[in-house]
């Protein structure tokens, strides 16, 4: 086990240097000038090139690039170009309402994936099975934005059961909680569907296994069949989605946190997207892109240690 990790955190290096350089360049070849937005319409032009010297926005892409991976090294995502505050405390305070929301978005999937999608497994050609495979192939369709603004006219607007913004009073935990479920709720649309359909067929294909088959001729208890064999392997692929998770769960931050009115990072992104500053971007796409790696690795290392056929392969 140990070998197995060891060898994916040294593949963590050029995936993420890569990513990095790819998305600081991207950034960079997005139209418009933050110049223009700090000294506004009216400042003269010996006023922006002091501006652009100052933020290096002057130099060339790799050069700029260099600065920031200095700054790095220092332990620094440098500082916004519109407030001159440190990136890093701007994204340390989003980071624990994006954090909140996608945990509990997971879980919610996870747990409500797991269980349905293995009621749909056992009770196979039910009506059961019809209307979870039914649900879950409509959700699968749905965009976290789309199911956002379907729930917020629901029951905010239609069925005023839910509070339409912000994250809640802070200490009231019952009323964070219900701030927090219809977003994780739009969040998890499209994951369910697809967790909840791996699940059955998982559990599918585990109950055909002749060895399930020689442990009902012995009469072994159904319900101790599900638990041992075939719940145990569905379990396996859905760690692992799960880890992929969390780049859709962070892409329908960006949307979902701007249509409920909860300051994360999603809601950080798209204002540093609208008023050009690079380093608040730049800052934050690192951040939320170690994030992903790291859930991406948390989620192999997951699958290895369940799976004995992974590690050794």
């Amino acid at each position: 086990m140990l070998k197995y990790a060891i060898s994916r955190l040294l593949w963590l290096i050029p995936t993420l240097l890569c990513v990095i350089l790819f998305l600081f360049s991207l950034i960079h070849f997005a139209p418009g000038d933050p110049v223009d937005v700090i000294c506004g319409p009216r400042a003269s032009e010996e006023t922006k090139a002091l501006v652009r010297d100052i933020f290096h926005l002057d130099k060339p892409l790799i050069v700029q690039a260099g600065y920031f991976f200095q700054n790095l090294l220092k332990g620094s995502l440098g500082v916004s170009i519109i407030d001159r505050e440190p990136v890093i405390k701007k994204f340390m305070r989003a980071l624990p309402n994006t954090m909140v929301l996608g945990f509990f978005a997971m879980f919610w999937t996870f747990i409500l994936a797991l269980v349905l999608g293995a009621l749909s497994g056992i009770h196979q050609n039910t009506w059961i099975d019809y209307v979870i495979t039914g649900c879950s192939f409509g959700m699968i369709s749905v965009p976290a934005f789309v199911s956002a603004l379907i729930l917020l006219l629901i029951f905010s607007i239609k069925l005023p059961v839910f509070p339409m913004t912000g994250v809640g009073e802070k200490g009231n935990v019952l009323d964070q909680l219900r701030h927090l479920i219809l977003p994780a709720t739009a969040i998890s649309f499209g994951w369910f569907g697809f967790m909840c359909r791996t699940v059955k067929a998982m559990m599918l294909e585990v109950l055909a296994k002749d060895y399930v088959k020689m442990e009902r001729s012995f009469g072994v208890p159904s319900r101790y069949i599900w638990g041992k064999y075939a719940l145990r392997n569905a379990v396996l692929p859905v760690v692992t989605q799960i880890g992929f998770a969390i780049g859709e769960f962070l892409g329908g931050a960006v949307f979902v946190e701007m249509i409920f009115g909860r300051p994360g990072i999603g809601r950080l992104l798209a204002n540093s997207i609208s008023t050009l500053d690079y380093p608040v971007l730049q800052g934050t796409v690192f951040m939320t892109t170690i994030m992903f790696v790291l859930a991406n690795l948390l989620a192999d290392l997951s699958h290895g240690f369940l799976d004995p056929r992974v590690r050794h392969g």
